[in-house]
């Protein structure tokens, strides 16, 4: 019996501590006159949501924006 809970205990550890991969698609934006956006679909590795890919960049007047999310 106790090898059973052992062995279910350790089953219930690897199992949680487990980082999934999630398949997104981000998509660039800009309020840069004549900017064409740009969508590019990306698989994360370190068990980071898709969301944590989000950025904003501004250079001089202009914004570049990388916005993620799951498919």
């Amino acid at each position: 019996m106790k090898k059973l809970l052992f062995v279910a205990v350790l089953g219930v550890i690897a199992l949680s501590s487990c980082k999934k991969d999630k398949d997104c698609t981000c998509t660039t934006s800009s309020d840069m006159t004549g900017y064409t956006p740009v969508s590019t679909s990306m698989t994360t590795t370190d068990g980071k949501d898709c969301d944590e890919y989000n950025t904003s960049t501004t250079s001089g007047t202009y914004t570049v924006t990388m916005k993620c999310v799951e498919k």
